[in-house]
């Protein structure tokens, strides 16, 4: 994401740059393309924090005032598809397409845009030309692997995730499904090595395939090593919903009530302002008996929502 900062000093360079200019270098194309980069940008982090009006409006009025620009930026299809207009998002992309059938990126356009309005017959038709004319493209393989993975196609998935780790052996999303295929199976010794090969040749940055080896270490009984594999990433992350949430179902599953208590309690103490924080924690301790603690938890959550509104 583009910060407010980052885009400030972008700006700031920019400025310079037009300062240094002539009369006669900084003519009106070069000064509207640096405004509309600026405009788009706001654009997009407004669609980013959900203020949908804003970036409409930022939109609407950059278009009005610079359409060459406007229509000639790179950012146009993340702003129409952020405003879900996909319709124009679509027509932007076919266009490219037909202007330039090499280049990849407008079919990775359709396929996201198929994905969005859920039509996952069109998202897989399209997935299929994609690795059929770009092998090396991930999207082609990693949208198709979660729909039909959502739709209980494995065998399907199975054959297409052999073949994206072969034509993206450094891509990390594509080894994620193959991975979530053997859970979806419940074969959980082969989950666990399909995570293991993850954890061992990505040094990720995302705690998520630690949280899911460590699912997988709970469903094979093993507790003590599922929690190791969590610990270093909740001492870094510290209000991380996925990793508490983890260490919490494992302490419920191995049977210690009175840690499992205070980790789903600890869980909305760590997030006090995620709604959904609050309602999971909720769920364990109702799992738990612990109706009281489960009151406390949403009566207080619903005070500080009401008191943010």
């Amino acid at each position: 994401m583009v910060g407010l900062l980052s885009a400030w000093r972008e700006w700031r360079e920019r400025r310079e740059i037009l300062r240094g200019l002539s009369d006669e270098q900084a003519d009106a194309s070069i000064r509207a393309g640096f405004v509309v980069k600026d405009q788009l940008i706001f654009a997009l982090e407004a669609i980013e924090r959900g203020d949908e009006r804003l970036a409409t409006e930022i939109w609407d009025k950059a278009l009005k005032l610079h359409p060459r620009e406007v229509n000639a930026s790179p950012m146009k299809f993340r702003i129409l598809y952020g405003l879900r207009r996909f319709d124009e998002a679509e027509a932007l992309m076919l266009a490219g397409r037909k202007a330039r059938p090499g280049n990849s990126r407008f079919l990775a356009g359709l396929i996201e845009i198929a994905g969005a309005r859920g039509d996952q017959e069109a998202l897989l038709r399209l997935c299929a030309e994609a690795r059929a004319r770009f092998p090396y493209l991930a999207i082609g393989y990693v949208r198709a692997l979660w729909t039909l993975i959502t739709g209980g196609r494995l065998d399907e998935a199975e054959v297409i995730a052999k073949k994206a780790m072969k034509f993206c052996p450094d891509e990390i999303m594509v080894y994620e499904p193959f991975a979530a295929i053997a859970m979806k199976q419940e074969d959980w010794e082969e989950a666990l090595k399909r995570w293991q090969v993850i954890l061992d040749r990505f040094e990720s940055q995302n705690q998520s395939p630690y949280v899911q080896a460590a699912r997988v270490l709970a469903k094979l009984g093993r507790f003590a090593e599922a929690e190791a594999i969590l610990t270093p990433w909740l001492a870094r992350l510290g209000s991380d919903l996925s990793c508490r949430l983890e260490l919490a179902r494992i302490a419920h599953e191995k049977g210690d009530t009175e840690l499992a208590i205070r980790r789903w309690k600890q869980l909305a103490i760590a997030a006090p302002h995620d709604l959904q924080a609050s309602i999971h924690a909720a769920d364990g301790l109702i799992s738990m008996n612990d109706l009281s603690g489960a009151e406390t938890i949403l009566r207080e959550a619903v005070e500080k929502s009401l008191a943010e509104s």
